[in-house]
């Protein structure tokens, strides 16, 4: 489950949906149709959207040139899928998105 809609695991299509109103319930992914890979961004608005396992879904801010964290491009529902918490600071993290690995 994802709140009120249903989303049926990978591989299974929408077989999950068995007695659940169909219109409420949406293959792995949704119209992704798979987990986004690192990197990849994608609308939190897709229901059913996730990033892979070990990834986090993260807001894609950047340094506004005051240096305040900022939305990117002002669009509120992206994500991206980040390794945020490995040690290393990814091409796609920040110290606005993942202070854990950029610090500064």
């Amino acid at each position: 489950m994802d709140g009120v809609y249903r989303c049926c695991a990978k591989g299974e299509g929408r077989d999950c949906c068995d007695g659940y109103d169909l219109k409420m319930c949406y293959s792995f992914g949704g119209i992704y149709g798979d987990c986004m890979p690192e990197g990849e961004v994608l609308e939190a608005r897709i229901i059913c959207s996730k990033c892979c396992v070990g990834l986090t879904e993260a807001i894609p801010y950047s340094r506004n040139d005051s240096g305040v964290c900022d939305y990117y491009e002002g669009l509120t529902s992206l994500r991206v899928c980040i390794r945020c918490g490995d040690g290393a600071c990814g091409k796609d993290e920040n110290p606005c998105n993942c202070s854990a690995d950029c610090p500064n």
